[in-house]
């Protein structure tokens, strides 16, 4: 083993454990560092580079879950046989890039159907706002129009019970950056727990802002808050309404469990993502853990994303006001990042009753295509369906056949598909297959699951 020297920028745009990442990545790329070499140890690494132990384990565990050295228990990091590479040389200049592939059909589990936008209700709205007497060109309040945060309390308590004051509410351009806003609130270093398998940006977010991410198991009830005991985080990102991506819907006693353990410590967290919780079809969804109680422990988060349109970019967040205080003290602006005319369009949805409207003509549309999807699903010989009773996703497996062969044979027909492994990181999972239907359209599903059918020759 021997030290290591680099020259690491303090207070710069890309966080410090990143550089130290990709420092040592580079010096086993280069084969500087040979395989089996033993790394220095995170307490060694912080004394040597002048920072914490949190900064050096986060840069060693992102090493290690890229594969470029291995941990063995009480002896260290090593480096593992990773193939050297040559510096890199520029790219040739392309006359004419090739376009980017279009699926043949797509089941990404982002999707959404824009075609069900309310197109001229949008227009009419964000026309009226321009024609407002108030200047929307200036520069507006760092939490988000004050308009937009005020119509969310009311429709996040009246459907999902959440209990909130325009003060703590904040509007952001999309879930990811929320999650770095609320990385940013917490002590440098924490530990934080997420879902495995889960929703794969959010522990980015968190390691990108030097935080150290544990993946914990799950059972059919969500995440074991044993497991995050023994993680010893300082908090948990959870998908309690529809876990994603399993389906799962956490019951009452598991989420009692949460907060629990979240009221227990002086700095414990819940994140609780409701990311599509707007669409359920065969029962009303739970109360929001952050109404069951957990207000004063739980972070709330939510998109527009899925019920409206992914383009639109607006999220928002609901803090505990203790959290909202560190907010206000770090002079964040997450407010900045969204259009006045769209916050203000966006309020006035949710204000007259067309958000409402929508969200029950699209309910309407997913949950029929849900089950006609399902219907030709099911017809496929040795075919297992979860999951879809909420949401814009569903699970398929096929008795028999691997997830791998599964998902590359979809690709070689031009239909790229996620398998359920793909979302983990420790957890053993069952093959199946994640299929978002909502960016699907009805007239395609009979036409897609043949071309699936076909492509694995069932």
């Amino acid at each position: 083993m021997k030290e290591l020297t680099f020259e690491l920028e303090r207070g710069g745009d890309v966080p410090m454990y990143e550089q130290l990442y990709r420092a040592i990545a580079r010096e086993i790329t280069l084969g500087n560092l040979r395989s089996g070499e033993r790394l220095p140890s995170r307490r060694s690494l912080s004394r040597h580079l002048g920072v914490s132990q949190q900064t050096a384990l986060a840069a060693l565990e992102l090493l290690r879950e890229e594969g470029y050295v291995r941990a063995t228990a009480r002896s260290g990091y090593f480096v593992e046989d990773v193939a050297t590479l040559p510096e890199a040389a520029a790219p040739a200049p392309q006359a004419h890039p090739e376009p980017e592939r279009v699926p043949l059909f797509d089941f990404s589990p982002q999707g959404t159907d824009v075609g069900l936008f309310p197109r001229k209700t949008w227009q009419r709205l964000v026309r009226e706002a321009l024609s407002e007497g108030r200047d929307w060109l200036g520069k507006g309040d760092a939490k988000g129009e004050f308009c937009l945060r005020d119509a969310l309390c009311g429709f996040l308590y009246q459907y999902r019970g959440v209990r909130s004051h325009p003060k703590d509410l904040i509007i952001g351009s999309g879930v990811d950056q929320l999650l770095g806003v609320v990385a940013s609130l917490l002590p440098p270093g924490s530990a934080v727990a997420c879902e495995d398998p889960g929703y794969p940006e959010a522990g980015r977010a968190f390691l990108r802002a030097g935080h150290a991410v544990v993946p914990c198991r799950m059972d059919a009830q969500g995440i074991l808050p044993n497991e995050i005991r023994r993680a010893g985080a300082s908090l948990a990102y959870l998908t309690p309404a529809h876990q994603f991506p399993t389906g799962i819907s956490m019951p009452a006693g598991r989420r009692a469990e949460l907060l629990r353990w979240a009221q227990e410590g002086r700095e414990r967290w819940l994140v609780e993502d409701d990311y599509d919780s707007e669409f359920r079809y065969s029962s009303r969804p739970l109360p929001a853990m952050q109404g069951m109680g957990g207000g004063g422990r739980t972070v709330y988060i939510g998109t527009f994303s899925r019920s409206l349109a992914p383009g639109l970019r607006v999220a928002y967040l609901v803090l505990p006001s203790e959290l909202t205080g560190r907010y206000e003290d770090l002079g964040l602006r997450s407010g900045d990042a969204v259009s006045r005319f769209e916050q203000q369009a966006v309020s006035e949805l949710l204000s007259r009753g067309y958000y409402s409207r929508h969200l029950r003509r699209a309910g309407g549309v997913y949950l029929r295509r849900c089950q006609a999807l399902s219907a030709l699903l099911s017809g496929i010989p040795g075919s297992r369906l979860s999951g879809q009773h909420a949401g814009l996703h569903l699970l398929l497996g096929i008795r028999g056949r691997n997830e791998p062969e599964l998902v590359q044979a979809a690709a070689d027909a031009g239909i790229p598909v996620k398998g359920l492994s793909s979302y983990s990181v420790k957890a053993k999972m069952p093959p199946a297959l994640v299929l978002g239907f909502a960016g699907l359209p009805d007239d395609k599903l009979a036409p897609a699951v043949a071309a699936l059918r076909t492509a694995w020759r069932i």
